[in-house]
């Protein structure tokens, strides 16, 4: 096993390798804040089920919301009929992250932010139900599942309980 583990440090190390955005958006963030994740949800606007772009995490209103790697503040950044107030950033590897709902941003297009600085504050701005961040996480384009990005910044108690509440919360908060 430890050959296997050796092997695969020296070809992290010998490659160029980019890590994707693993950080928790938000400070404290514990799983009984984690609503509805990636796939059919329940949209409370259009009453059916619809594709839910990314993760809702159930915050209240001005919470602080920070950056989950470096990168450049993107062109999708502002205020989208649906989304509210709108963050995007993005990442080296062919990553981006979307913040929506925001009550306040304070970053613009084409500014460079580090991992872990404020960028906006959560709010319930577009076509939100309660206050809470949108959180998306895309590679390439393609929307992935946030959930599988923030295991390095919880516990495995703790990321498994956030696992669960992803994937079982059946309503979107958008």
């Amino acid at each position: 096993m430890d050959a296997a583990f050796g092997t695969i440090l020296r070809t992290v190390a010998e490659t160029e390798h980019t890590l994707p955005p693993m950080e928790v958006p938000v400070k404290g963030l514990t799983y009984p804040q984690v609503g509805a994740g990636l796939g059919q949800k329940y949209n409370p606007f259009y009453k059916a089920y619809v594709f839910h772009s990314g993760l809702d995490l159930v915050l209240t209103r001005g919470t602080e919301v920070y950056a989950c790697a470096d990168g450049v503040v993107g062109e999708g950044t502002g205020h989208f009929k649906t989304l509210g107030n709108l963050v995007e950033i993005k990442h080296a590897g062919g990553y981006t992250t979307h913040y929506a709902h925001l009550d306040n941003v304070y970053v613009l297009k084409g500014q460079k932010v580090r991992r872990g600085q404020k960028i906006g504050t959560v709010g319930m701005t577009g076509k939100s139900y309660a206050p809470h961040l949108h959180f998306e996480v895309l590679r390439d384009g393609v929307h992935m599942d946030p959930v599988n990005y923030i295991f390095a910044s919880v516990g495995p108690d703790e990321y498994a309980n956030m696992l669960y509440m992803s994937v079982n919360t059946m309503q979107s908060m958008d």
